[in-house]
């Protein structure tokens, strides 16, 4: 028979695999509050059975809690231990714990052998650092957007942990107490001084932190109400109660994030509006600003959030708002409205034209009512004849009265709506009749007026222009003006160059151009040196002369110096001169030549009358027209033979 004798022997390893038995267990530095677990192994080096059993010092409990408390162990058997460390204080912990270790066999009469015990004692150190959780969050301090109310606006932020240890969190959130106090009496008064008013949560509101790590909080801001939120952000690391997290966040002692966000309607007023030739007090009636702010200002309700939330809204749900323009006649200049528009609030607004007026619909016209008494008159409209007229046109409304009845300021101008849509080029006549009625006294008051209407054909579409133009091909005759190339050497650009009004003592410069429209020829030109504007330097050409090649052409600059007031009447001539005529070289039949010399005085004086009045007319209007005048009238006698011709040379006066 062959027996090993042994006794127990109980070691602590970190490592099941490797074995190697250590004295000391660390654990990691935890903060106050929480607690660490740390693992490790007892090992039985004897082949003999052991049961072993922790003696932790009462005053450790709360601190070092081990699990199992009492196992046993086969030999060569390694059992798992948890250690959970929960510091109180802020300290190193270098606690030594004893472990009592039995041996246990087969149950014999026999007493143990002496000098050789049952049991042992052996101790494994435990040490631990008891530290505080250091929180902070990035950024410090938040700003949000002004947003829409009951709209959602999300931002992100991170806590950080720089200590050692894992943290537990909790987020609270509190009104600020200056901010509140503020606001008490301008805020919604259901609020009122309530600091656990709150439209703020956040995607994490509690979790752990790992050492030197970091997590990403979504923050989501979505209040009920228009106004101002000031919130403090509060974070809580202990582990005790969530009531006594709130308490603590709300006395100040964990850490906290301020937060500033605002919810708004948005807010837009039209400022002012400028219509040309009328008065601003009466386009700003005509369109409705005083309603159509009073709309904008309002709140928005739940069926418009609805309805900007929709893709594809419906538009015809919208409030409607008439901009009358003061009626005027055919042919006048179009009336343009310039309006204003201001955000007087912080939210972003956009703002965008639609135009939904169907284009089967005629356009609304109006016919102005005026009240010139001291009382509102109450005005009732009759359109019976309208519908005889429509009657004989097939039930057609080709005039439709869309007031039946409005009411008149005193002192004031109202505006009868009118459908007008004509069916062929006419004019249609009818009346209408108006019953004007005081409120407070017995006045009352009928009149006709009578309605014209014209409808027109247009004379030519854009399709049909577009079309013409296209598919027309060539014109079937010459289009070219009377003065093209196949009848002169030499073309301008321009005929006529209008300066408009220009000022006195300065230089206005227009250029034309001068072509050559000869192919072969060589053509020399000059401008007229002889016009009172040129011979003045009020009117400069450069070049004043030249010479152009075969189908050559250069730029004259024209330059009008008005050094003078050429407005002033007063320094031209008030009567032409008299021309001077150089003498008849006939001397048959005197009394006749004498005679056709005073006809032709008469119409020498009436060209230079007509003429002088048109020079004086394009130099009051800033037209000059620079065509040569001519140096000389010929006149052929008939009643002279072919040797004694007598010409009649008139010299005009050129001053």
């Amino acid at each position: 028979l062959t027996g090993t004798g042994g006794r127990p022997q109980l070691v602590c390893v970190d490592n099941p695999h490797t074995r190697s038995p250590v004295d000391t267990v660390y654990i990691k530095p935890t903060a106050t509050g929480l607690a660490s677990t740390r693992l490790f192994y007892l090992h039985n080096t004897s082949r003999v059975p052991l049961v072993f059993r922790w003696q932790v010092p009462l005053a450790l409990h709360s601190t070092f809690h081990l699990s199992p408390l009492v196992y046993r162990l086969n030999g060569n058997e390694t059992a798992a231990i948890t250690c959970i460390f929960s510091p109180s204080q802020l300290k190193q912990y270098n606690q030594r714990i004893t472990v009592h270790v039995k041996s246990i066999g087969l149950l014999t009469e026999k007493p143990a052998v002496s000098g050789y015990p049952m049991s042992q004692d052996t101790s494994v150190k435990l040490v631990g650092l008891g530290t505080s959780g250091a929180i902070s969050f990035d950024p410090p301090s938040v700003q949000l957007p002004t947003v829409l109310v009951n709209s959602r606006m999300a931002i992100s932020f991170h806590i950080l942990n720089s200590s050692d240890c894992d943290l537990i969190y909790h987020l609270h959130v509190n009104r600020r107490r200056d901010v509140a106090a503020s606001q008490s009496s301008t805020t919604n008064p259901q609020q009122g001084d309530d600091l656990t008013c709150q439209f703020i949560s956040f995607s994490k509101p509690s979790g752990t932190l790992g050492a030197r790590s970091q997590q990403s909080v979504e923050l989501m801001f979505q209040a009920n109400v228009a106004g101002i939120f000031a919130y403090k952000i509060s974070c809580a690391v202990s582990s005790a109660e969530p009531s006594q997290h709130a308490a603590a966040a709300a006395a100040g002692t964990c850490f906290h994030m301020d937060v500033d966000a605002s919810a708004s309607f948005p807010s837009l007023v039209i400022e002012d509006l400028r219509v040309l030739r009328t008065p601003t007090s009466t386009a700003w009636t005509q369109f409705q600003v005083p309603a159509l702010n009073a709309f904008l200002a309002a709140p928005l309700t739940q069926n418009e959030v609805d309805f900007n939330a929709e893709s594809s809204p419906d538009m015809t749900t919208l409030s409607s708002f008439h901009m009358q323009f003061t009626p005027a006649t055919e042919g006048t200049p179009s009336q343009v409205a310039y309006v204003q528009l201001r955000n007087p609030g912080s939210l972003v607004v956009g703002q965008s034209m639609r135009s939904t007026y169907p284009l089967a619909k005629p356009c609304t016209q109006q016919i102005p009512v005026f009240n010139c008494g001291d009382q509102p008159l109450q005005v009732d409209i009759d359109d019976s004849s309208w519908s005889v007229l429509n009657a004989r046109q097939f039930n057609f409304p080709i005039l439709e009265c869309r007031t039946s009845r409005v009411v008149v300021p005193a002192h004031a101008t109202a505006f009868i709506d009118v459908d007008f849509c004509p069916l062929q080029d006419t004019t249609y006549t009818s009346e209408l009749r108006l019953y004007a009625t005081a409120f407070e006294d017995t006045y009352e008051q009928s009149t006709t007026i009578s309605v014209v209407a014209r409808g027109y054909t247009a004379p030519l579409t854009f399709p049909h222009m577009h079309l013409t133009a296209t598919t027309g091909g060539p014109p079937s005759t010459s289009q070219l003006l009377a003065h093209s190339s196949s009848s002169s050497a030499a073309l301008l650009s321009h005929d006529r160059v209008d300066f408009g009004l220009v000022c006195v003592h300065t230089d206005n410069v227009q250029l034309v151009t001068l072509t050559n429209t000869s192919c072969t020829a060589t053509v020399g030109f000059t401008w007229d040196q002889g016009h009172p504007l040129v011979v003045s330097k009020k009117v400069l050409c450069m070049p004043s002369q030249g010479q152009l090649l075969p189908l050559q052409h250069v730029l004259i600059r024209i330059v009008v110096r008005p050094h003078i007031d050429l407005m002033a009447m007063a320094e031209l001539p008030l009567e032409p001169p008299t021309p001077v005529f150089v003498q008849f070289n006939s001397t048959k039949r005197a009394a006749k030549a004498s005679r056709l010399c005073d006809d032709v005085k008469r119409l020498t004086a009436t060209v230079l009358e007509n003429t002088m009045f048109n020079l004086i007319q394009e130099i009051a209007c800033g037209e000059f027209d620079l065509t040569c005048l001519p140096k000389q009238l010929v006149f052929h006698n008939p009643d002279h033979d072919d040797d004694n011709d007598t010409v009649e040379t008139i010299q005009e006066n050129r001053e």
